[in-house]
């Protein structure tokens, strides 16, 4: 089985060479709600980005939900990039444990300041429902097809430093 960590970077590379899907993000990550919302939580949205050749589909999470939107200059901070990497690292440890979470994680940043992670967008670009619940700071649900367990949003509340940033790190993210 390939690690997590792996997957994420071999997806990441394969959505960087893919040009409309990077030209779909750039316009979303530096003209603002471009892509095709899908859901949010508390205090975050979602955005449908596409397929990819491989048949992955990819949505955009990003800081702001519920009237809570994030100033693009803040979206790099510490707190902000920290949460990500929480949120990504805890993905790894489901993933780790069996659990039906995004099969990918990667960042997003760009030269204006802008943040988000892209994630598998689990209802397979509007094609699968899915039924959600809460449970404990974390959301799961079941697809209303086969009612398997699904995992949409994991709690992230202790952001990770900078200097244990993997998923997160310049280097394994997208840059645009």
């Amino acid at each position: 089985m390939e690690d997590y960590f792996a997957r994420s970077q071999r997806v990441r590379r394969e959505i960087e060479k893919n040009p409309t899907l990077i030209e779909q993000l750039r316009k979303h990550m530096y003209e603002e709600n471009f892509l095709e919302f899908i859901a949010q939580g508390t205090m975050n949205s979602h955005y449908r980005v596409g397929r990819l050749e491989s048949g992955v589909w990819v949505c955009l999470r990003q800081r702001g939900a519920n009237g809570c939107e994030f100033p693009i200059h803040l979206m790099q901070t510490q707190i902000v990039l920290g949460i990500y990497e929480s949120y990504a690292q805890n993905a790894e440890k489901y993933n780790k444990a069996n659990k039906k979470v995004s099969s990918f994680l990667i960042g997003i940043l760009t030269q204006n300041g802008n943040s988000g992670i892209l994630i598998e967008d689990l209802t397979h670009g509007g094609t699968r429902r899915i039924i959600s619940s809460r449970v404990y700071g974390t959301i799961t649900g079941k697809y209303e097809d086969d009612n398997s367990e699904v995992y949409l949003d994991l709690d992230n509340k202790d952001p990770i430093p900078t200097n244990k940033f993997k998923y997160m790190a310049r280097e394994h993210c997208v840059i645009l």
